[in-house]
């Protein structure tokens, strides 16, 4: 008998703390929906800073961009003596992907998406 009134209590006590979870997670997303934008100040410090932070970051880009080019170049140099085609074309690959990075600001603004 002790069995079903253990089980009983489980039973109970889950049932209680699904419905307390319930309840947090509505009372949470009534909370999050309720949140009103704040807009920034006209001021332009914002704009300006994250326009100097992307101006960093793509400087950053290219520079990534350049040494795998670079290691690209250096690759398809050595494969050149060792003939091995399947090295060459890792080489000229690492190359192509080199020149993507370094011109993918220009490649975005050219698609239209705005930095």
């Amino acid at each position: 008998m002790k069995k079903s009134t253990q089980s009983l209590n489980l039973k109970t006590t889950n049932k209680k703390i699904a419905r307390n979870v319930a309840a947090v997670t509505v009372a949470l997303c009534i909370l999050l929906m309720s949140a009103l934008p704040v807009m920034a100040a006209g001021d332009g410090g914002v704009s300006s800073s994250l326009t100097s932070f992307m101006d960093i970051l793509f400087t950053v880009i290219k520079i990534v961009g350049v040494g795998i080019a670079a290691f690209g170049l250096i690759k398809v140099g050595v494969t050149l003596l060792s003939h091995d085609p399947n090295q060459r074309l890792d080489g000229l690959l690492f190359f192509g992907v080199g020149l993507f990075v370094f011109f993918v600001k220009e490649l975005l603004q050219a698609i239209g998406v705005q930095l």
